[in-house]
């Protein structure tokens, strides 16, 4: 999956990404949340980091904290930003306030592909399992990746949580 992603060009992938950003940004769901949990790409993944030039929302993104857990911080610039787990920019918990996930109104949230239903292909660490399944009931949690990265329904488990929607350069599929 990660090779197809991989196989965009940069200049795609920034063009796409820059389309995906326009169209979070003209979603209901963006535009009524205060608070809004990013992520920062690794793998060729949807920059969302656009969104921080752009807009005015508490924009959170994730801290691995431990092997199955993750918390999310108040950023105001990705600039300020530390490497961390697996390589990845995270936030400092000591410069940055963590948020508490039930005060996040819409998860970003990334993967290396998704269904048409809802279901999503992450890394296999579960973490955004685990915060999906506690997210509150008014909150929404919107898969976002290109449109190479959309495949065949049918190969969620029990313990995967489904996505409300599904956000790609060419598409946006509502599942609930």
């Amino acid at each position: 999956m990660s090779t197809l992603r991989n196989s965009l060009s940069e200049s795609d992938k920034k063009q796409n990404s820059q389309e995906i950003c326009n169209k979070i940004e003209s979603l209901d769901w963006f535009s009524d949340a205060k608070t809004v949990a990013l992520f920062v790409p690794i793998r060729g993944e949807v920059d969302l980091t656009i969104l921080f030039k752009k807009s005015e929302k508490r924009l959170v993104l994730p801290l691995v904290k431990n092997k199955t857990e993750l918390s999310f911080h108040s950023v105001e610039t990705v600039e300020s930003l530390t490497k961390g787990s697996y390589g990845i920019l995270e936030p400092n918990p000591e410069i940055h306030q963590e948020v508490n996930p039930d005060e996040i109104d819409l998860f970003l949230v990334p993967g290396l592909g998704f269904s048409k239903i809802g279901e999503r292909i992450g890394y296999g660490g579960g973490y955004y399992d685990r915060i999906l399944a506690k997210k509150q009931t008014d909150a929404h949690s919107l898969g976002v990746g290109f449109d190479i990265q959309i495949v065949q329904p049918g190969f969620s488990e029990e313990y995967d949580v489904a996505l409300d929607g599904i956000l790609t350069e060419k598409r946006m599929l509502f599942i609930i």
